[in-house]
């Protein structure tokens, strides 16, 4: 589980270091390198067991429906293998780093089961308007797990109608 956020400088080359904490995880299918693409104002770098099922979902939705279609030409058709190297870094493409507005330093934030990988500013100023509005979404998210988490978690409890 990828958590918490760390920042580090990218080398004339686009060569950034993987922090430490999240080397294991990332690196975890030693046989395929973990995949990196476009996310909104960011990118994001996937493990390679979490990756392929993700890209899987969004092939399957492609096949069904156009709003699949474009999502698959935006992330799938716009990803790169990103091999980690014996310093634990990874090659970010000169497209991605620009999409990113990567220059110097970048922000790896830590999403449960991928990375986000951020231009420091933009990181600041989503993470201010995020807290911004932190208490509406809770509450919207509070409602959406009240109906969707099973009652032994936690969710309502199921009721029956006994005639």
């Amino acid at each position: 589980m990828f958590r918490s956020h760390f920042k580090h400088t990218l080398d004339n080359k686009g060569r950034v270091s993987i922090p430490v904490e999240f080397r294991v995880e990332i690196q975890a299918d030693n046989a395929m390198p973990p995949v990196i693409t476009k996310g909104d104002d960011c990118l994001c770098l996937y493990p390679q067991a979490y990756w392929v099922g993700y890209e899987r979902r969004i092939i399957d939705a492609a096949s069904i429906d156009p709003d699949g279609e474009a999502l698959l030409r935006l992330v799938v058709a716009g990803s790169h293998p990103c091999p980690v190297d014996r310093a634990g870094r990874i090659l970010i493409p000169q497209s991605l780093r620009e999409h990113a507005k990567l220059d110097r330093e970048a922000v790896f934030a830590g999403m449960g089961d991928y990375i986000q990988v951020w231009n420091p500013s933009l990181y600041a100023e989503d993470e201010a308007r995020t807290w911004a509005r932190s208490r509406e979404l809770r509450r919207s998210l509070a409602r959406k797990m009240a109906t969707k988490v099973p009652a032994q978690l936690g969710g309502p409890e199921e009721t029956s109608s006994s005639g």
